[in-house]
């Protein structure tokens, strides 16, 4: 049976080469293929953009925002984190104290280098931890965060 499938298959084959290298052919001369085979001739020197696109300017500074405000966000959580594990092991007036401790650093902003969207320079902000971002719906370009009042 597999024999069989072979030497049919190989039949098949064979009779539709003669015609793949007919239609190779007419596609080579064709005037579209003649004008884009010349522009790949051409640009076989070329190199690649060495400048960054506009779009890879953007993810850049995105990046260089985020990585500003990543470390002292981050050891804000960590701070909480140590905070709420003493509220849950502490009793009596120390878990008060805790508490009053979590509240106040939950209250308390950061303060972020954050690069300019410009020229480079870099301005101090001072950031909440309890501000909370949603994607953007209403009014905003390209599915931006916009902050929750």
């Amino acid at each position: 049976m597999q024999k069989e499938f072979v030497s049919r298959y190989t039949r098949y084959l064979d009779s539709i080469k003669s015609r793949s290298a007919q239609t190779e052919a007419e596609v080579k001369e064709s005037a579209e293929y003649q004008q884009l085979d010349q522009e790949a001739k051409a640009c076989e020197g070329c190199s690649p953009i060495e400048k960054p696109t506009k779009l890879q300017k953007e993810v850049d500074l995105i990046q260089k925002k985020l990585d500003a405000v990543t470390e002292p966000f981050q050891n804000q959580r960590g701070r909480l984190t140590v905070i709420s594990y003493n509220i849950e092991t502490a009793s009596g007036s120390t878990k008060e104290k805790y508490r009053r401790q979590a509240d106040s650093l939950k209250q308390s902003k950061v303060q972020v280098d954050l690069p300019s969207d410009d020229n480079g320079a870099v301005e101090k902000k001072s950031l909440s931890t309890t501000r909370r971002l949603k994607p953007c719906t209403t009014n905003c370009e390209n599915g931006k965060l916009s902050a929750l009042e």
